[in-house]
């Protein structure tokens, strides 16, 4: 495989929240070869990718080391890459919502940047990512529908990811004990 110069796909970098069990093994591989992952929550791990057209490409530890980048720095640079991809959908879509689901491939992902998603006014939002393609945000006195929500979702998801529920706070989200 060759690497792509980071100056070509550096705007396409992008983060994915995947369950750690749908990665290819993080041992075994020609380390050069391992996809990156850094723990998000129990399963949940985020992946960086470089989006391609109706495909995405797993960052791995050798391109990393090509770029001659750190992790915190490829993570940072993939936040920023979705917000901006987020501000553009959210302009195109009218503004923030409850519901992001099946949009562009990066819905849970938008977890990491919620402070974007959040309709003005909802109080005490809680956050729900059932499965890679979805992002609910309700407020934290519907926990229980967003329960019921979140369960159907998952159960019903070939790429499930999660049932817990997120705040967000200044330092990103967090997970939200009811």
């Amino acid at each position: 495989m060759s690497i792509p110069p980071l100056g070509l796909v550096r705007d396409r970098i992008l983060p994915m929240l995947k369950r750690d069990s749908t990665l290819p093994p993080a041992t075994g591989y020609a380390p050069e070869n391992r996809v990156l992952r850094t723990p998000f929550d129990s399963d949940v791990v985020i992946a960086h990718v470089i989006e391609g057209q109706f495909r995405v490409t797993y960052v791995t530890k050798g391109m990393l080391d090509a770029w001659g980048l750190a992790p915190d720095a490829l993570h940072e640079l993939a936040l920023a890459n979705l917000r901006a991809k987020t501000e553009h959908l959210l302009a195109e879509i009218g503004g923030p919502r409850g519901d992001y689901v099946a949009l562009d491939g990066f819905d849970a992902a938008r977890l990491l940047v919620a402070d974007l998603l959040i309709p003005p006014g909802l109080t005490d939002p809680l956050l729900a990512i059932p499965h890679e393609h979805a992002l609910l945000v309700r407020s934290g006195s519907a926990a229980g529908p967003l329960a019921e929500e979140t369960g159907r979702a998952l159960s019903h998801s070939s790429l499930p990811l999660t049932s817990c529920f997120y705040r967000w706070t200044s330092g990103g989200p967090v997970r939200a004990e009811l």
